[in-house]
């Protein structure tokens, strides 16, 4: 992507010959940032869910060291998030 100086207007083009002005060009990347995000979120809050299972699974096995273990896992990926950039 490189942007074209001899335009009146802010533009851009890439390797396969896409134009696009600038405001075109800001809401596709920040779009392409909004899904990034939500593919970096989205494991984690899977995770979550599938730990609190585990642990009322374990609990109900009478196994409260494995309970407890999934448990605190939810825990610790919320506050690897928070450390990463907050993204909830």
């Amino acid at each position: 992507m490189w942007q074209v100086d001899d335009m009146p207007l802010i533009q851009f083009s890439c390797h396969i010959a896409l134009a696009f002005n600038a405001e075109t060009m800001l809401a596709e990347q920040l779009e392409t940032l909004q899904a990034a995000r939500w593919n970096a979120v989205r494991p984690f809050k899977e995770s979550e869910g599938v730990a609190r299972q585990l642990s009322v699974r374990e609990r109900a096995d009478n196994d409260n060291v494995g309970a407890a273990c999934f448990a605190e896992q939810p825990d610790r990926e919320q506050r690897y998030r928070m450390r990463s950039g907050r993204m909830s």
